[in-house]
């Protein structure tokens, strides 16, 4: 069996398309080998989640027993679970991370008290890449404490992610968002910025438009 080139860690949804099926069945279709690794949990009749220390010690034994060279962060469950995470990036530094916030700010749920400030503090100054609407990442800086306004335009959402990028991430992708514009069309921008250089060639985006009545 091909050694796993990326490690996901998530959790198990009851949904088809949804948590770590989603990404498994997503890298299959690349060919790309993969491991995943739970953290719990996640359905309409139950919660649960893997313990601190049992995630941490399959994470190390993953990465040590493999050639991942990426790691794909999806939900963490608590507090403990992020510290767990963190850890692991102290002991192999150049391991490239993805960090996806969708499952932690799924719509209609909340996220479990101090997971958003465990996550800003100790995951996200090891982040490669972050991927987030214009929701999740005006929910990350105000966890972090800096003013933000929501943007109207694609040079707001830039500049959006250039303060998530303060944080720590290499690089942000702003993605699925609607604007309005005075044409009266709806614009599905998907931004990713290599953000440390403010020069628009840095920035890539792409823009959707359907007219409505």
């Amino acid at each position: 069996m091909e050694s796993p080139q990326v490690l996901v860690l998530g959790c198990f949804d009851d949904l088809p398309n949804a948590g770590l099926k989603t990404d498994q069945k997503v890298l299959a279709t690349l060919q790309i080998p993969c491991q995943v690794i739970s953290s719990g949990l996640n359905s309409k009749r139950c919660h649960a989640q893997t313990e601190p220390k049992a995630l941490l010690a399959e994470l190390r034994s993953a990465l040590q027993n493999s050639d991942c060279n990426v790691v794909k962060i999806g939900a963490m469950p608590s507090i403990a679970s992020v510290q767990a995470i963190s850890d692991i990036w102290r002991q192999w530094p150049r391991m490239a991370c993805v960090l996806d916030m969708e499952p932690f700010l799924k719509t209609g749920q909340e996220i479990p008290n101090g997971v958003l400030v465990a996550l800003i503090e100790h995951v996200l100054p090891s982040i490669t890449i972050l991927s987030a609407t214009v929701g999740e990442v005006m929910a990350l800086l105000e966890g972090a404490s800096i003013e933000a306004g929501f943007p109207t335009g694609i040079q707001g959402i830039v500049a959006l992610g250039k303060k998530l990028q303060s944080l720590g991430p290499r690089y942000v992708i702003v993605k699925r968002e609607i604007l309005t514009s005075p044409s009266r069309r709806l614009h599905s921008i998907s931004c990713s910025a290599a953000l440390g250089n403010p020069s628009w060639s840095d920035c890539v985006v792409r823009i959707r438009k359907a007219s409505w009545a």
